[in-house]
């Protein structure tokens, strides 16, 4: 696993799971998540940051930008 193929991941997640009213969507969300952050804890500091940068991202209040999306990782 490499940074830009976790960027990927944390680009796909649906961050808003937990508002959904279908359980099936909760779960997949919940279970998903669960394997980012751990991911995030076994593969170092920058995979970390990446996922604090997308929480952050999506869970500030804020006027939403391209300026303040998370950067794609340069390294493949």
């Amino acid at each position: 696993m490499n940074l830009t193929n976790y960027y990927d991941m944390l680009l796909k997640h649906d961050w808003y799971y937990t508002y959904s009213d279908d359980h099936r969507v909760y779960i997949r969300g919940r279970d998903t998540e669960t394997i980012l952050m751990t991911m995030a804890g076994e593969h170092g500091k920058e995979f970390q940051e990446l996922y604090n940068a997308f929480h952050y991202y999506y869970f500030t209040e804020r006027i939403w930008s391209e300026e303040t999306f998370p950067k794609r990782p340069t390294n493949a």
